[in-house]
């Protein structure tokens, strides 16, 4: 419920959505405020480099070209695109 309204965010700001996951996600020994009202703090474990070696190995750096923007176009298939979204 909540990613699609961050979605619409970012797009409106022009920001790259796996930059910005990945510079807020919460790291060890931050602290957070749960649903509930109660502080906490994370324990776990710090996932930025599994989360830069994944858009590495997709090729994120080169796939991204910006919100509603393919990264190929040609073929059968209209739109390709980088994200999560389906193809048209």
């Amino acid at each position: 419920m909540l990613m699609p309204l961050v979605n619409q965010a970012l797009a409106k700001l022009d920001l790259d959505p796996f930059q910005f996951l990945k510079q807020n996600f919460i790291k060890p020994n931050e602290d957070f405020v749960w649903r509930d009202g109660h502080t906490y703090t994370y324990r776990g474990v710090d996932y930025t480099a599994a989360m830069d070696a994944g858009a590495a190995r997709f090729g994120w750096e080169q796939k991204w070209k910006g919100w509603l923007t393919p990264t190929e176009v040609g073929g059968q298939t209209p739109w390709r695109g980088g994200g999560s979204a389906r193809e048209r």
